[in-house]
């Protein structure tokens, strides 16, 4: 697995800083979630190494080894300068067989535009992407 100022009657700087804080936490715990849910549906460790947990109402499936979790957290929370700024767009979860030769490449696509996370997809389709 491989990780690769508010205005006369706007929000002000603290109210759009919360809200950036806000939307850069759900966008990392979203990533968290799909990606232990990613490597449990592709099977990639033993059924009986994950718990089930839920994330925005919906159960899903997330590792018990904290070797895993210290990986997948530190990987996603290393991306916070680049979700801060807003310029990050896209991540890939790239997943590599015993030679590191990549087998599949899952990526998720997003937008940080104005401290408001957009993706490409509706809340349908990462509702289902979870089941």
């Amino acid at each position: 697995l491989v990780l690769h100022g508010g205005g006369r009657g706007g929000p002000s700087n603290m109210e759009a800083n919360t809200q950036g804080e806000l939307a850069g936490r759900a966008l990392r715990e979203f990533l968290e979630a799909a990606i232990h849910q990613l490597i449990h549906v592709r099977a990639l460790y033993p059924d009986a190494m994950f718990e089930r947990t839920r994330i925005y109402g919906i159960p899903v499936k997330r590792s018990r080894h904290p070797d895993v979790n210290a990986y997948i957290e530190t990987s996603v929370h290393s991306l916070q300068e680049l979700i801060d700024r807003g310029s990050i767009q896209k991540l890939a979860v790239i997943i590599v067989d015993e030679e590191d030769k990549a087998v599949e490449r899952h990526v998720f696509s997003f937008s940080l535009k104005n401290k408001e996370i957009t993706t490409t997809r509706d809340v349908d389709d990462v509702e289902q992407a979870f089941k």
